[in-house]
């Protein structure tokens, strides 16, 4: 009888709205860390406080902390540089090599970081593929290189390269791809190669071809499946990328899929 009271109880409890919280409370909500980690700054403080009474969003509310700690406390070039917040704390001592590809794999990327001045002057590019394999850490490799440049001060652009063509379509600009010093493009061939795209994908290239800026690919295929996804602009397009690069093969299993260590350690992948 008493438990079927209390569940009872339970049941008819009245839930706490976010229109039921005052400003005061949002410091005390579970879960709601992003407020707490912006209080030590008046400013954002007082306009998330407003954002809530405008709203009452706690969602929006947290996501506009989130984003303004970020901008106060993350090195600009790593906010600029795209690369997803979930690779944020991605680091070459965190990637435990399962078999002798990902080894070599590991050694070409710490190089290819330690000396990217000469690389940078030279536009030596660098391929991670993985000749169909996929979850053995090609991005996550990348994305390395990608933080150890940003701490020596040097500008990137990490994009997967359905989200570039997205983006392109979106506003029409090319410039940035081609500007920048390295470009990382990730999961290149994943889009479909129409004419268009592959119009897109040679000015880019090409121009940094011609102005000797490195391009960091990976690829779930082989450079072969590259050439053969992008039309008769294929075999140029690869041809330009493969004249001057460093090639590091990336098989095994897949982390993501695994559990245990492994799949705790590459959740990131």
């Amino acid at each position: 009888m008493n438990t079927l009271t209390n569940k009872k109880n339970e049941t008819t409890q009245p839930k706490i709205k976010a229109t039921d919280l005052s400003v005061d409370d949002l410091y005390w909500i579970d879960g709601f860390n992003n407020y707490r980690a912006i209080f030590q700054y008046d400013d954002i403080r007082e306009k998330a406080d407003d954002l809530f009474e405008k709203t009452h969003d706690l969602k929006l509310v947290d996501k506009f902390c989130e984003e303004e700690y970020d901008k106060r406390n993350i090195n600009p070039l790593l906010m600029n540089s795209e690369i997803p917040k979930k690779f944020r704390d991605a680091s070459f001592d965190k990637y435990k090599p399962k078999n002798q590809s990902q080894t070599k794999a590991l050694k070409i990327a710490k190089d290819y970081a330690k000396n990217v001045n000469s690389y940078i002057n030279d536009g030596k590019n660098l391929f991670f593929v993985g000749f169909g394999k996929i979850g053995t850490g090609k991005t996550y490799l990348s994305v390395c290189i990608a933080k150890e440049l940003i701490k020596n001060e040097i500008n990137i652009k990490f994009i997967s390269s359905v989200d570039m063509i997205f983006a392109i379509k979106e506003d029409f600009k090319i410039k940035k791809y081609i500007d920048v010093p390295v470009l990382i493009l990730d999961d290149m061939g994943k889009e479909r190669g129409t004419s268009w795209v592959c119009e897109q994908l040679y000015a880019i290239l090409n121009a940094r071809y011609l102005a000797q800026k490195p391009t960091i690919i990976t690829t779930e295929g082989s450079l072969e499946d590259l050439q053969e996804n992008y039309d008769e602009k294929g075999r140029a397009l690869v041809s330009r990328l493969k004249e001057n690069h460093i090639l590091a093969v990336v098989t095994g299993e897949d982390y993501r899929t695994q559990k245990g260590t492994y799949h705790d350690s590459y959740s990131n992948y």
